[in-house]
């Protein structure tokens, strides 16, 4: 058997998607202040877009909300996270990419998930794991995705947080295309195959543009 330690995911052609930052772990002040103003350089473009309120999105607002990920990224030990903006558009989702080990998965549908089968070119055959529930604040259906690559040992897990339907709508198409680019290898090079998920996945896609 092999540890999550034993494995590397890396990218297997290189890949830019626009409005995706990858988070660092920048414990130096120096260090974020300059990843904070690197993104909202990207983000230009939504300065004076519509805010969560209402209201006119600032650069102020741009910076708050990168900070945020910064917070978010100390507080967690997932391998790599990604905070994802839809262009032109002032609202952000978190995408965390954690190697895990399979015995610590849980059942997807007896979460009541949506589950069905997914390929990706470099790790597999996969399981893509759609859960929504209502927030009880704001009372609006909020959303969250998983992409599991299982090899009977070791887990690759890419999860986008909970967020509104619509947003997670139109980060989707993204969230598949990094998928497709990602490999993983151990140290010995031997690569990472997913074996096909046992049992019957044969729900639809969850209809996102549905929910919410």
């Amino acid at each position: 058997m092999s540890s999550p330690a034993e494995w590397v995911v890396d990218l297997a052609e290189d890949i830019e998607i626009p409005g995706w930052f990858f988070v660092p772990e920048a414990p130096e002040d120096e260090q974020q202040r300059r990843w904070v103003e690197e993104c909202a350089e990207a983000l230009s473009s939504v300065v004076g877009s519509e805010r969560w309120d209402g209201g006119v999105a600032s650069e102020l607002d741009i910076h708050e909300v990168l900070r945020q990920a910064l917070d978010e990224r100390a507080a967690t030990d997932s391998d790599a996270v990604f905070q994802v903006w839809p262009l032109d558009f002032m609202a952000a989702v978190m995408c965390h990419v954690n190697l895990v080990t399979s015995a610590s998965l849980p059942s997807w549908t007896d979460t009541g998930a949506i589950v069905h089968r997914v390929e990706a070119p470099h790790l597999g055959a996969g399981l893509q794991c759609s859960t929504r529930r209502t927030d009880d604040d704001s009372g609006m259906d909020v959303v969250s995705v998983h992409l599991i690559f299982d090899n009977g040992d070791v887990a690759l897990m890419l999860s986008l947080g909970e967020a509104p339907a619509p947003l997670i709508t139109r980060v989707l198409p993204e969230f598949m295309m990094l998928t497709e680019a990602l490999r993983i290898d151990r140290a010995d090079g031997a690569p990472f195959i997913a074996v096909a998920p046992e049992g019957q996945f044969d729900e639809p896609p969850w209809p996102f543009e549905e929910a919410g």
